[in-house]
Order: structure tokens, then C-alpha cells, then sequence
């Protein structure tokens, strides 16, 4: 097993973009930390929530995507 950390620049679209990659790594019995800035549009939570029911950790880290 290994560990995977993927990062994402936009905290809205993280499992959009990289929910198929995570759940297929989860499948596969790798550890997946997604990690993301805080989103914008919708409620922590509810992204944590998504990642969490990708079977990955959501780490919310600050993060600039614009530099």
C-alpha cells in the first residue's frame, strides 16, 4: 500500500476534478490525503464530506492557486 497526496488548487472542483483519481486509488488499497484550500462557494463540510465519502482524509491547507 502506499500513500498518496494529491493537491488541488480550487477547494470548489476538488472532487470534480479528482474524485474518479481517488476513488480509484482507494480501490486499488492506497491511502489518499486530498489536500485543498478552503473553498469558496460551498461549505467546508460538504467538500470534506464528498472526500471522506471517496474513502480519502481532506486536509484543508492555505493555498494561493494565483501565485
Amino acid at each position: 500500500m502506499a500513500r498518496f497526496v494529491i493537491v488541488n488548487g480550487i477547494g470548489d472542483t476538488v472532487v470534480a476534478f479528482r474524485g474518479a483519481l481517488v476513488r480509484d486509488l482507494v480501490a486499488r488499497g492506497h491511502e489518499v490525503i486530498v489536500s485543498t484550500p478552503r473553498p469558496v462557494e460551498r461549505s467546508a463540510e460538504s467538500v470534506e464530506d464528498e472526500v471522506r465519502a471517496l474513502g480519502a482524509q481532506c486536509v484543508f491547507s492555505p493555498l494561493d492557486r494565483t501565485g
